[in-house]
């Protein structure tokens, strides 16, 4: 593949990154088939919650390459055969973000139960050991 980095664009990341997004909606372990067919070796966490009640159906996947050098952290869309999701979706009033702006409202209420989860994962994975290094 090609690597332009004009301008910060790099199109091996690019493309890395719209697969995770794609797959990111199959199980866990194709996900992490997929991305190590690219060569992007990784350790593949999977986050869901779900609660009828409360309107959450969500999911997150965090790639860890097995080096410690990067990660991607995607998130499932609007699953097509969930009414759940598509009730979410119906929620466009945006929601202030912390001190960043603003996000689709939906967006909003199906992170913030989870948060604790994926801040959770993510220290973890800063914390597990590099190949190649010894130590915590």
């Amino acid at each position: 593949m090609n690597r332009n980095t004009n301008n910060g664009y790099d199109e091996a990341i690019a493309y890395a990154l719209s697969l995770a997004s794609a797959w990111s909606y199959a199980d866990p372990h194709t996900l992490h088939d997929v991305m190590n067919s690219i060569g992007f070796e990784n350790r593949c966490y999977s986050i869901s919650l779900s609660n009828d009640a409360l309107s959450v159906h969500t999911s997150a996947s965090l790639l860890q390459h097995v080096d410690g050098s990067a990660a991607i952290l995607c998130f499932r869309g609007t699953e097509p055969t969930n009414i759940i999701n598509w009730l979410t979706d119906a929620s466009v009033a945006p929601e202030r973000f912390h001190t960043w702006g603003a996000v689709h409202g939906g967006f909003y209420r199906s992170l913030m139960p989870m948060s604790r989860y994926i801040a959770c994962r993510l220290t973890r994975a800063i914390r597990a050991p590099r190949a190649g290094r010894t130590g915590t």
